[in-house]
């Protein structure tokens, strides 16, 4: 089994050259996931993957290219 590593929010602004702030804001918001240890919160690199993911913009080409596999399978 994988050890899972959890970030502070500090380390995760760090890493995403945001303010503390704004990912206390998001994290209070809740769109993106946390747990809590004493009164820290603490993300996980999977809560973090699948926020950024949802933040994700495509490009035309993939806009069309999941539009078509959609059409084709459904």
């Amino acid at each position: 089994m994988a050890t899972q590593v959890f970030y502070t929010i500090p380390q995760v602004a760090e890493m995403l050259q945001l303010t503390p702030d704004h990912i206390y804001r998001v994290t209070a918001s809740g769109e993106l996931g946390y747990f809590k240890v004493g009164r820290m919160k603490r993300i996980t690199q999977e809560q973090l993957n699948k926020w950024l993911e949802s933040k994700r913009s495509y490009s035309k080409y993939e806009r069309n290219e999941i539009a078509e596999t959609y059409v084709a399978t459904h």
